[in-house]
């Protein structure tokens, strides 16, 4: 079974939410779709394409978005250069205030649904005028808006903390423009002032530029996760695996140990726990194996009433991860010794087996 179908039952589940990027992600960084456009019949519709901003936003893909929906006949597609005579007429008569945008015209316009939110459009009398994009250039400044800008502040002697900067790709994978990176060293009096200032307690930590706010698509579903301060935000949970910076130990680091039956030759392969597990952003430093007719595993059956396998036992080390306990809990059990037991196999829909634990709590 594919990781991609565990984590859509779980999300059927609800179980799973969007955070972001390594910490708490499940990232389910989306296929980048802004808009899904909804017909009740074959409407016929025609798009002008105001273009002419190469480092923007390529509004190619939402003119591609909209011939992949095939629920309504495209007759034309225009694309036209902002500054073209042809245009600057268009930009006139649709009061377009920035670029690239995309007009959707229509008799029926009625019949054409645009899922997503009302403040992100304009509408008139047989037309959608979409220009909510980013980065964009704004036809009254002149002048390119919406990309966002990276500071890290690190330890770079913590060689077990977890390297951040794959972040900029998981935003750009969701069409965020990156610009500048800047990396601040921790003991640095820029990077010791910026901790202080916010009462920081981990690194790495990840400051991003409120021009992500212009990114609708994407904020949305990271605003929750981040604190203000001033001209940037800042993730407010660590990227496991992190520092402490209170007590200078390396917190998120844990063990998984997979309880296995080698007689249940049809039984899913439980090692796709790790990727459930790391979807939320749970780093896993080490994996172990124990079947259930060794002593081990016994031990564990009993120990924490196991009566499904395979499945996946967590060390103590979980609970570093404070905003994730509620998630897990769905699914499974924190026991008094702080490990944590993985026993809802059912809603990963795979084969699995329940067994008598004699002698169980």
């Amino acid at each position: 079974m594919k990781i991609e179908n565990i984590k859509k039952s779980l999300q059927n589940e609800g179980i799973l939410i969007l955070i972001i990027v390594g910490l708490l992600v499940i990232l389910v960084f989306f296929k980048f779709n802004p808009l899904s456009f909804k017909s009740n019949g074959l409407a016929s519709a025609e798009i002008i394409v105001l273009n002419g901003c190469g480092e923007c936003f390529d509004i190619n893909k939402i003119t591609q978005s909209l011939k992949d929906q095939g629920n309504f006949d495209i007759e034309e597609v225009t694309n036209l250069n902002y500054d073209s005579k042809e245009g600057k007429s268009v930009i006139e008569k649709y009061k377009i205030q920035k670029i690239p945008a995309l007009i959707l015209k229509s008799r029926k316009i009625e019949e054409i649904n645009i899922g997503i939110p009302e403040n992100m459009i304009s509408k008139g009398k047989n037309y959608i005028l979409f220009e909510e994009t980013a980065p964009y250039f704004d036809l009254n400044s002149k002048e390119v808006e919406g990309v966002v800008n990276l500071k890290e502040i690190s330890d770079s002697s913590c060689k077990d903390c977890a390297n951040p900067s794959n972040i900029q790709k998981q935003l750009e994978s969701s069409g965020v423009k990156i610009g500048d990176y800047k990396k601040i060293d921790y003991f640095s009096t820029e990077g010791q002032e910026i901790i202080k200032k916010n009462n920081i307690n981990f690194l790495p930590v990840i400051f991003i530029s409120k021009n992500i706010e212009k990114y609708w698509w994407t904020f949305s579903n990271l605003k929750d996760f981040l604190t203000a301060s001033g001209e940037y935000y800042f993730f407010k949970e660590p990227i496991a695996p992190y520092k402490e910076i209170s007590t200078g130990k390396i917190k998120g680091k844990v063990n998984l140990t997979y309880i296995t039956d080698k007689s249940c030759e049809d039984c899913f392969n439980v090692t796709q726990l790790k990727d459930v597990f790391g979807g939320i952003g749970i780093y896993i430093s080490s994996e172990r194996y124990v079947d259930v007719s060794n002593a081990d595993g016994k031990n564990l059956l009993k120990a924490y009433n196991i009566t499904a396998i395979p499945t996946g036992v967590l060390s103590s080390e979980i609970n570093d991860y404070t905003s994730v306990k509620e998630i897990l809990k769905q699914v499974g059990t924190f026991e008094k010794d702080n490990i944590y037991v993985f026993r809802k196999l059912d809603v990963l829909k795979v084969k699995y087996q329940k067994i008598e634990n004699e002698g169980g709590k």
